[in-house]
């Protein structure tokens, strides 16, 4: 092959200029002529050679950095917040939500029953609801003001009769100060039989048997006691432990009562405050 031919093959292989020279060994020199440009760029992107520009001989890259667009926000209620179109976000965030203040109503019930409130709840509650109470069991108190036979309506409406009745001083039964002298503290009695009372005579319908706590002489308390006190009758009551109580009938509670300490009597005393129970 001529030195002509060889150059021509190496350039039309390698695009480019070739020369060759013929000795002992072939020399080939490949005359590569490269047009190269420099490249400044300050933002991202490709980036190609201009046309007939083989390449870049230095490149300089000088891209600012971004800066986010924020705004502050400020709320006063719960909720969710996005920031406004454009905006990267909240560079700042005040939050002035007020405290929920509950709505309280008071409540105050003297029934039984469900209660709901209004709002959010109930505060303060006032429950008066009576405890219910037994119908066969009557119960009040007195406190007498003068001299003389007291008369009680127990408010029974049954159709029993009275089978048990206990009177005491509401405040204290026993006291450290005693009252006056043959001042009743308490008086139990209970019906001695099953016999439905007449309330007429001392028959044995109307017996019963009682226990009396009184002040004796001296102010020291004392007990007594009777097997044959006939409360269930027409007689009013008198002086006395086993006379100061009768029934004439299934409702009325008849009590003596006395102010002085001229005899030596039991009685209940004037201006003590007695609580009683009948019970049927």
């Amino acid at each position: 092959m001529s030195v002509r031919a060889i150059e021509a093959e190496v350039s039309i292989k390698s695009g480019v200029e070739a020369e060759c020279t013929i000795g002992r060994e072939v020399i080939v020199e490949v005359h590569d002529d490269v047009n190269l440009e420099s490249l400044t760029v300050t933002a991202n992107g490709q980036y190609e050679p201009s046309e007939g520009v083989d390449g870049f001989s230095d490149v300089s890259v000088s891209v600012p950095e971004r800066v986010p667009v924020t705004e502050s926000l400020s709320v006063t209620e719960n909720g969710t917040y996005e920031p406004t179109e454009g905006i990267d976000g909240y560079d700042r965030v005040t939050v002035n939500v007020p405290a929920t203040v509950p709505d309280i109503e008071p409540l105050t019930v003297t029934a039984n029953g469900t209660y709901t409130a209004e709002g959010d709840g109930f505060n303060p509650v006032t429950v008066n609801v009576e405890a219910p109470k037994d119908p066969n069991v009557c119960e009040g108190e007195f406190t007498a003001t003068e001299t003389g036979v007291l008369t009680i309506d127990t408010g029974y409406e049954g159709d029993s009769y009275p089978k048990a009745i206990m009177i005491y001083d509401a405040d204290g039964i026993i006291k450290d100060e005693a009252p006056l002298a043959y001042t009743i503290s308490a008086f139990m009695a209970i019906k001695n039989n099953g016999g439905t009372p007449t309330y007429s005579g001392d028959t044995s319908e109307n017996q019963w048997r009682h226990q009396t706590l009184a002040t004796g002489g001296s102010r020291a308390y004392a007990s007594s006691s009777s097997s044959a006190s006939y409360v269930c009758t027409q007689t009013n009551p008198t002086m006395g432990a086993t006379t100061s109580v009768k029934m004439p009938d299934s409702h009325t509670l008849k009590v003596y009562v006395a102010e002085s300490t001229a005899s030596s009597a039991t009685r209940f005393r004037v201006g003590i405050r007695y609580k009683y129970q009948v019970f049927y």
